[in-house]
């Protein structure tokens, strides 16, 4: 998996190599690669004694994403919006005395995630695109609304042997009852968060690959606890986001919330009506180009201490929707709470919404 937020960088070192060349495939959806390069880079080498020579391709990757749909529905049986994703091929060449020698050609999957500092170069990630909070402490427990679709998560499910397969266990966390979704093929899909049916109830999501043999191959990628919270006093905000792994993240803020609109407009001086046409109600002053941007601010209520990480991953997102229309963050710092500090964790953001409240696109 290649993050593209983050420098991927594809080396290029033989012995004795005089100049090298990169060509890249780029394209979305299921189908197969474009015959010609979308894009083919070269570079000579530094020195003799200095033969490598590098190419950071994620600025290439990252004019493929579009996000003008978001991931909050679908189950397995759905692939992702195609645009959610970009499929990487790339080409190394090398020339030695004159000659070009393909090296190798490598395929993979692109997504607009990112990696930290601590995670180093060529950052590859998980296949679930949604963080394990049980890796911050406490339990891997998200909430959702318990009057609203709880959403879902994205699986990058790659390839395995003919006959193996990725599964989708949902078991319900009321009655223990069991579903089980089976994905066959190589292919990026939208799972359901809380099987069809147990909204009111949730369920544990346990994400593997059943590899055929005596005895099987069970490996788990990933359990997520899904859990339902009723707010009866406020209406809670819900907002959409595009986490650290590039997949569509929901989450709600469910407490306290306020909506303010923030006005701006030119002003310029008339002329006076000549006299003697002098009237009391004519504007010295005028204005034009008037409009104004909603500001939402929001409380998610008691949360858990690991669910710092979900903040920083909203406070780092490129691409943010609150209540389904596109906003942007004008929070630009937060507290990180730890429990022993503070015994009852609650996180305000104040979100502007991206788009003039008069509608000026022609």
């Amino acid at each position: 998996m290649i993050f593209a937020r983050s420098p991927y960088i594809v080396t290029i070192d033989e012995l004795a190599q005089e100049s090298t060349r990169l060509e890249l495939f780029l394209w979305n959806g299921t189908g197969a690669a474009p015959v010609a390069p979308t894009y083919s880079l070269s570079k000579k080498i530094p020195s003799s004694n200095q033969l490598a020579t590098y190419y950071n391709i994620a600025p290439f990757i990252r004019e493929f994403f579009d996000f003008s749909q978001s991931g909050s529905g679908g189950s397995t049986n759905a692939l992702a919006d195609d645009y959610s994703y970009c499929n990487v091929r790339y080409k190394r060449y090398y020339t030695l005395g004159g000659v070009e020698t393909l090296l190798d050609a490598k395929t993979d999957k692109a997504f607009d995630g990112f990696g930290y500092f601590e995670d180093q170069s060529n950052y590859t990630g998980q296949l679930i695109l949604l963080t394990d909070l049980s890796n911050y402490g406490g339990s891997n427990t998200y909430y959702y609304d318990c009057n609203s679709s709880p959403g879902s998560l994205t699986l990058n499910a790659v390839n395995l042997p003919l006959g193996d397969s990725w599964q989708v266990k949902y078991t319900n966390l009321n009655t223990g009852a069991t579903q089980t979704d089976i994905i066959t093929d190589d292919s990026v899909r939208y799972i359901e968060k809380v099987y069809s049916g147990w909204e009111a109830d949730g369920n544990i999501v346990e994400i593997f690959t059943y590899e055929f043999g005596i005895p099987p191959i069970i490996t788990t990628y990933g359990t997520y606890y899904f859990v339902p919270q009723c707010e009866c006093r406020y209406e809670p905000v819900f907002i959409e986001f595009v986490n650290r792994f590039g997949g569509w993240q929901s989450e709600f803020f469910y407490k306290v919330s306020t909506e303010n609109v923030e006005m701006e407009n030119n002003k310029f001086k008339t002329n006076p009506v000549p006299f003697p046409n002098y009237s009391l109600y004519q504007p010295q002053y005028q204005t034009f180009n008037t409009n104004a941007k909603r500001i939402i601010k929001a409380n998610t209520g008691w949360v858990n201490e690991n669910y710092k990480q979900v903040i920083e991953e909203l406070l780092l997102s490129e691409t943010i929707r609150v209540n389904r229309y596109p906003a942007t963050l004008r929070t630009k710092s937060i507290e990180k709470f730890k429990s022993i500090n503070t015994k009852t964790i609650n996180y305000q953001m104040e979100f502007e919404m991206a788009y003039d409240v008069i509608n000026s696109i022609s």
